[in-house]
C-alpha cells in the first residue's frame, strides 16, 4: 500500500481524472432507485474535489437525470451499463 500512494503521489494532478459510480458507491443501495439521494458530506467533497481535478460520475441512469442528482455542473455524467466480454478458452 506504501508503495501504491507513493505512486500516485508522483502523478501531477493534471494527469489524474476520478471516476466514481452513482449507485451504490456515492449513494447507498436503496430499494427504489429513485431513493438515492447523496448525502451532504459526499455532495460537498464533490464539490471539493471538482475544484481539483476532472470528475466523472458513471451510472446506468440518464445523464440528465444524474445531474439533476448530484446539482454539479462541473462533472461529466456518463451513462454506462456494463461491459460484456467474451473470451475463447485457452489450450
Amino acid at each position: 500500500m506504501v508503495l501504491l500512494r507513493a505512486r500516485l503521489a508522483a502523478i501531477p494532478m493534471s494527469r489524474l481524472i476520478l471516476f466514481l459510480d452513482f449507485d451504490g458507491t456515492l449513494t447507498p443501495i436503496v430499494s427504489s432507485p429513485n431513493r438515492a439521494r447523496l448525502s451532504r458530506p459526499v455532495s460537498e467533497m464533490l464539490r471539493k474535489l471538482v475544484g481539483l481535478l476532472p470528475v466523472v460520475i458513471i451510472s446506468g441512469r440518464a445523464p440528465k437525470a444524474l445531474r439533476w442528482r448530484v446539482g454539479l455542473q462541473e462533472v461529466c455524467y456518463v451513462r454506462h451499463r456494463g461491459l460484456s466480454c467474451f473470451e475463447e478458452a485457452g489450450p
